[in-house]
């Protein structure tokens, strides 16, 4: 703090000036300069006006720039004003003259007009419309004079008037108070509030002030329809009665009673009924709206006293008030709750409850008034809780008194106050003082005379909108500007162990530590462990030194529970910071002799003891844990927003900090999670099993955060290590998942036998592929069918080889479906798995098999198998023909192959090189198979892939299959006489064993390629030519209609030959006729100056312009060719000329080079041969 001060002589008495805190600062208003000297002073809106001795208002905006206006109030020049109001908007102005003539006037106009219905009173006090937007009306407002009566009217300007040639729409006298009104305030809701019910009555205070006396008026008012003459022609409620009757509650003298000024009317003239006014039901009772008053009266009084009440920003009602009376400033909040409360909720017996229970709290100095009630009541029926006695807005009042800084100080008599959030400000004429509310102490006292050009103070006003305070003499304008006014107030409520609200107010992170640390120690002290280790964990106290503290606790508690005299601590002794953490995390040697010693002598759990007592300091923990959390997110900013002035830390240290505390708490989370475990396991109690939950997920909730998820994967290890030590394999399962650890969550699963979950986590994750070889053989022989899906699922990362063990355990039908996929899908080429493929689907497709298929409709998985991949080689071995070899040598020689892993000499023979690239399997290998399992069409169909068509033909006639036989024969790919030669062999076979002659009739029309003359050897001898009868009758007529045919084709060829001889006799005699002109296509010289060509399209051409083009055409055989014609032409070594040209126009002028056959195929031919003629053609045209 800074203390200024400075001694002055003053009247013969010394004072010290100073400032504390440095809040108030105290200026000249230099800009300004009044016209004449001042009597009265206002400031509201940043609008400032004065009145001077001439009888002007001077009206000047603080807030901009403009010029200094001034307005004439009245031209009697013995008459001054007396007082002077203006409405906190800074829009509306009330001049009251001494000489008891009264005017209004607003910003919107330049002159003051009277207000008829006051003259001769004298305005003391105005309580403005604190809701009214309207610039060019007050809305209802209470006016208070110097005799004590309280009118209620609305002023309004020019274009506002209600009746024309009158200022005032109406003016109703509410109230006679007996002495001069120094003060009004209204306190109500504003219109539209949440508080306040559409379309019901709304509460409503009117605080009320004489020398004395403060009076609290609280009623109802209904602010949803308009009071005005026309809503209110024929009102029964008689005027006339209510000063009187207020009066006579209050004790005071009735309005009738009191002198009256000339020209003034309780009521309206004109219509005698009328009642209008917004708070008429306030000082009025009726039925159905009680209404009660209060007072307060102090014994001593300056004559005059000033009321103000303070609202804060942003809030509905004011909550504190300040009445400067004689001994003192009578001071309190406003207990606004009451204007909530909803209409007729009490009856009267729990009024008079609460009559009773607010007398026991009421202020010494209020004397209460008689309740308010209306003839012939019903004291039985509800009354309302805002009614009587119950009304009392004020709570924590105190009186300060003046301040005097030295006893011999002698301050005089106070000019007035002004009342700010923390601070009442109180203006004598030659200084100005400040008190904190708080703690009563004078915190301001300056004088104020140089900063008023010299003159004394006349009075004191604030602004309510900007806060300032302003003081003003007849000579100048002084301003008290208000900065950092809460800046002591955390202290005071620290003092107060009144921590919420010290914390409230503090506004550097130095402030916010000591409170948390007062209140820590605070807690600590009361035993309130849980909010003192959160607290403590907020402080700049060095964190082992808390953690040691808290982690005692549990010693002190075993040690309790063996004796009832007080815990000694022992073996508690720190060195250093490395022996604080391994007492805290280890505990001290007398700690761990405590433990066994209540654990033998049978007494309460010692972990069940370690578990409650680590409670505060796992919350210490935690709490620590997140503040270092939201420090390492928002480095530079401390709590609550205040800026800190320093950071703990570099970020590196913070990261270090957070793995420790992290790895700490999760240690006391998984302690407390087995020990509620145990005892669930045990006892069975909900208890237990609620707290169990709870520290579940609180530790699940704290590996989920992101600042410790990002420092798992370093800790993983020990965090495995620390749960699995306690056996919480739920626990464990989280930490994995929530890693994505799925190696070692399979693990668990596999370890726990849990092979569903396994093979769930298996397929769920891409990292486990290793564990998947690892476990296929057992989870194979678990559950089959699941592990199959997961393998699939996994498609190509895995090895069908690696898994072919497990594959063998599996049940045909699901081996069958992962091999089967491998192989179609997935593209696996590997010998072994088709191998094992084509045993399962040969022993399933088996006729000597339970799986064999049972109908025809039925599925053949090896033939299925074996046509979808080897189409390719099947097609490859029908076009290449087939082979000679036995079946016996084939059977002899896989065997020997396979057992020496080399190909047989017999399948070398075939020239197998192209199948064993085509095929995935070794045919001999299914050969052998399908032999053995007895599936003829694999037999035939393999045979048949080595082109063995007369084996596999054979095979088929053995096992009597000669619809398979005759298939054999039928394919088209085969040559004619390999396809006649397996006919005959089928006919043999039919015809020998059955001699029917309708099988060979068969055969016959099955196959073209067999004559009869063919199958006649093959009947026995005593068959009759009869029996062939119709057979060779067919056979003549399909010779005879050959020989047509034959016939015809000969007739159209003779014909065409014909025609082309013809053609030619044409072409032999064909000329063209030159003209001398006639140039080259190519190099445009004249044609017969060389050896030239001319075709029939017209294109003529040099014989070497015809070379030249066409040698890019030509094949390299052509070229060669052509080189060596031209060589033999040169050289005269060819024997005849003609065969020499004839040769060289085939190649040179079989066709033209521009429009004929040379030029179309040369469209798909690159411009340049090479990148090198390229280039060197670009670097021509460079």
């Amino acid at each position: 703090m800074q203390k200024q001060t400075s001694e002055k002589s003053e009247e013969g008495s010394s004072a010290e000036f100073f400032s504390r805190d440095g809040i108030f600062h105290l200026e000249p208003l230099q800009t300004f300069r009044p016209t004449a000297p001042l009597t009265n002073f206002q400031v509201s809106g940043s609008f400032l006006i004065a009145a001077t001795v001439k009888n002007t208002l001077l009206r000047l905006s603080v807030a901009s720039s403009s010029k200094l206006s001034e307005i004439e109030i009245s031209r009697v020049s013995d008459d001054r004003v007396h007082n002077l109001f203006l409405d906190p908007m800074g829009w509306h102005t009330i001049i009251s003259m001494q000489s008891g003539m009264n005017f209004y006037t607003n910003r919107g106009m330049k002159k003051v007009r009277p207000i008829i219905k006051s003259k001769e009173l004298l305005f003391d006090s105005v309580a403005w419309n604190q809701h009214n937007a309207n610039e060019s009306s007050t809305q209802e407002i209470l006016i208070g004079t110097n005799d004590g009566l309280i009118f209620e009217t609305i002023l309004t300007s020019d274009e506002g008037r209600f009746i024309a040639n009158t200022t005032e729409q109406y003016w109703r006298q509410v109230a006679n108070l007996g002495h001069s009104v120094t003060g009004l305030e209204v306190v109500r809701h504003p219109p539209g509030s949440a508080s306040v019910l559409v379309g019901e009555p709304q509460r409503c205070v009117i605080l009320a002030t004489t020398p004395s006396r403060l009076y609290q008026f609280a009623g109802w008012i209904n602010t949803s329809s308009t009071t005005t003459l026309l809503s209110q022609l024929g009102s029964g409620s008689p005027t006339s009665s209510t000063g009187m009757h207020l009066s006579a509650n209050l004790g005071l003298p009735a309005v009738n009673d009191y002198p009256q000024p000339s020209g003034v009317s309780s009521t309206p003239t004109l219509f005698p009924n009328y009642a209008p006014g917004l708070y008429y039901n306030v000082f009025n009772p009726e039925d159905k709206l009680p209404a009660g008053s209060k007072v307060t009266e102090f014994p001593h009084s300056f004559g005059y006293s000033d009321l103000k009440l303070y609202k804060f920003p942003g809030d509905e009602l004011p909550s504190r008030f300040a009445w400067m009376t004689g001994p003192g400033i009578y001071f309190g909040h406003l207990k606004t709750e009451q204007l909530n409360l909803p209409p007729f909720s009490m009856p009267p017996s729990e009024v008079g409850a609460a009559d009773s229970s607010l007398s026991a709290v009421e202020d010494p100095t209020d004397r209460l008034s008689n309740r308010v009630t209306t003839n012939g009541q019903n004291t039985t029926q509800p009354r309302d809780v805002f009614a009587g006695r119950v009304v009392n807005l004020f709570r924590k009042t105190k009186l300060l008194p003046y301040p005097v800084i030295r006893m011999l100080e002698h301050t005089g008599v106070p000019l007035g106050i002004c009342l700010t959030a923390f601070h009442v400000i109180v203006a004598y004429a030659d200084r100005v003082k400040a008190v904190n509310i708080l703690d009563d102490q004078t915190v301001f006292s300056m004088p104020i005379t140089p900063e008023l050009n010299g003159g004394r103070a006349l009075g004191v006003c604030r602004d309510p909108s900007s806060g300032s305070v302003w003081f003003f003499s007849n000579q100048g304008v002084a301003r008290l500007n208000i900065r950092n006014e809460t800046c002591r107030v955390w202290q005071i409520y620290l003092d107060r162990m009144l921590f919420d609200e010290a914390r409230k107010f503090c506004q550097t992170e130095s402030q916010l530590d000591s409170v948390n640390m007062r209140e820590a120690e605070h807690c600590f002290s009361h035993g309130d462990f849980m909010n003192s280790a959160k607290l403590f964990a907020r402080t700049s106290v060095p964190f082992e030194e808390v953690a040691l503290r808290f982690s005692q606790l549990s010693l002190m508690q075993q040690q309790a529970s063996r004796s009832s005299s007080p815990p000694v601590l022992q073996g508690l002794a720190v060195r250093d910071d490395h022996d604080v953490m391994d007492a805290i995390i280890h505990g001290s040697d007398e700690a761990k002799k405590s433990s066994k010693l209540s654990l033998l002598n049978g007494s309460k759990s010692a972990t069940e003891l370690t578990i409650s007592a680590s409670a505060p300091l796992k919350t210490l923990v935690s709490t620590k844990l997140q503040q270092l959390i939201e420090q390492k997110s928002v480095p530079l900013t401390g709590n609550a927003g205040i800026p800190s002035a320093k950071q703990s830390g570099p970020n590196k240290d913070i990261s270090g900090q957070i793995t420790l505390l992290s790895l700490w708490l999760a240690e006391l989370l998984i302690t407390e999670i087995s020990f509620f475990r145990d005892r669930v396991e045990k006892q069975d109690s909900s208890q237990d099993g609620s707290r169990l939950e709870t520290a579940s997920e609180e530790f699940r909730r704290l590996l989920a955060t992101p600042e410790v998820l990002a420092i798992l994967p370093d800790a993983k290890d020990l965090l495995y290590d620390l749960i699995e030590s306690h056996g919480i394999d739920a626990e464990i399962v989280f930490l994995a998942e929530l890693l994505g650890d799925h190696p070692r969550l399979v693990n668990h699963y596999m370890r726990l036998g849990m092979h569903k979950d396994a093979l769930r986590t298996l397929g769920a994750s891409s990292r486990c592929i290793s564990l998947v070889y690892d476990y296929a053989t057992t989870l194979a022989l678990s559950c089959p069918e699941d592990v199959v899906t997961v393998w699939l699922r996994l498609g190509k990362l895995l090895d069908p080889v690696k898994l072919l063990p497990a594959i063998m355990l599996l049940p045909p039908k699901h081996a069958m479906r992962y091999l089967q996929t491998a192989v179609d899908r997935y593209g696996c080429t590997d010998q072994a798995v088709h191998h094992l493929l084509i045993s399962l689907c040969a022993e399933a497709s088996s006729p000597l098999s339970n799986q064999a298929p049972e109908s025809a409709d039925s599925k053949d998985y090896l033939m299925s198998y074996l046509e979808s991949t080897s189409a390719h080689a099947l097609n490859m071995v029908d076009a290449a023909g087939h082979s000679q070899f036995s079946l016996q040598e084939l059977m002899s020689t896989t065997l020997s192959s396979e057992a020496s892993d080399e190909p047989s000499s017999l399948l070398m023979g075939f020239d197998t090189s192209f199948m064993q690239s085509s095929l995935p399997y070794d045919p001999g290998f299914v050969l052998r198979t399908c032999k053995e399992t007895g599936h003829l069409q694999g037999t035939v169909f393999i045979l048949k892939l080595l082109g063995m068509h007369q084996q596999a033909l054979q095979t088929a006639i053995d096992s009597d299959n000669i619809p398979l036989a005759k298939a054999i024969a039928q394919n088209e790919a085969l040559n004619v006489e390999t396809r006649r030669q397996l006919w005959m062999i089928i006919a043999r076979h039919v015809i020998g064993k059955q001699s029917n002659m309708q099988e060979a009739t068969s055969l016959l029309r099955e196959c073209p390629l067999l004559k009869l003359e063919d199958l006649l050897p093959y009947f026995h001898d005593f068959v009759t030519i009869d029996q062939f009868k119709d057979a060779i009758c067919a056979s003549l007529d399909s010779y005879h209609q050959r020989i047509g045919e034959v016939k015809r084709e000969m007739h159209v060829t003779m014909r065409s030959t014909n025609a082309l001889r013809k053609q030619l006799d044409t072409l032999r005699y064909r000329y063209e006729e030159l003209d001398v002109a006639n140039r080259c296509v190519h190099c445009k010289h004249i044609l017969l100056l060389r050896a030239f060509y001319v075709f029939p399209c017209g294109h003529q051409f040099h014989m070497n312009c015809l070379i030249h083009l066409i040698q890019p055409l030509l094949t390299a055989e052509e070229k060669t060719e052509l080189n060596d014609l031209l060589r033999m032409q040169q050289q005269g070594v060819c024997a005849s000329s003609v065969d020499l040209q004839n040769k060289l126009d085939h190649i040179i002028a079989s066709d033209c080079v521009s429009c004929g056959q040379p030029a179309i195929a040369g469209v798909s031919r690159l411009f340049f041969p090479d990148q090198t003629s390229y280039e060197a053609e670009v670097a021509v045209w460079q």
